[in-house]
């Protein structure tokens, strides 16, 4: 999916997850709050909004705040997820894309059916493409419009939230040998280990 790019014009998010990165900080709060304003974004009203103005407001941070508060809007919003049931951090990705699928609408219906486990295209995803338990080890695609420094710091945050006991450390890295979508590709790949 292309950097900040919609793949439906019919698509509508939910702004829940962009409130923990808003008030995190009072350093920057007016200037945040400005980018909010010129996309028409009113954090006391609506909380739905068309997929695109996130995605141009996201776009307008990464240009003009910088990539870090790009990451600080992601970090934020993995703290902000309630992810229950799990045994693993593969089940936490799982679940990652059930919650996206879930906050993105397209005519009020909800793209993930919990009845069916289905989930409707046109969104991009979060997929567990290796797993390895026993060498610690696991790579996520991310083929969602997002900045690839957003994807990074929500999977840190939900390394950090969800560890499982007995892990002590955990790593996430942008894989540079794959495509990326800040330099034009569809996706973006990460490796995650742990100890």
């Amino acid at each position: 999916m292309a950097l900040f790019k919609a793949y439906r014009d019919d698509i509508d998010g939910n702004i829940d997850l962009l409130i923990p990165y808003f008030n995190a900080d009072t350093r920057g709060k007016e200037k945040r709050l400005e980018v909010f304003r010129k996309h028409g974004i009113d954090l006391n009203k609506e909380r739905i909004y068309p997929m695109q103005t996130l995605l141009n407001y996201l776009k307008d941070v990464s240009e003009d705040l910088g990539e870090m508060n790009v990451f600080s809007i992601g970090h934020a919003s993995a703290y902000a997820l309630d992810i229950k049931n799990f045994k693993n951090f593969k089940d936490v990705v799982e679940q990652l894309n059930i919650i996206y699928h879930t906050m993105y609408t397209i005519k009020g219906k909800p793209l993930y059916d919990p009845k069916t486990k289905t989930f409707e295209s046109g969104l991009g995803a979060y997929t567990v493409t290796v797993f390895d338990e026993k060498n610690k080890r696991m790579e996520v695609k991310s083929s969602t419009p997002f900045h690839s420094k957003f994807d990074e710091a929500v999977l840190i945050g939900l390394c950090e939230k969800f560890r499982t006991p007995g892990i002590t450390s955990t790593h996430v890295s942008l894989d540079i040998t794959k495509e990326r979508r800040n330099f034009g590709g569809d996706s973006c790949t990460y490796i995650i280990t742990w100890k």
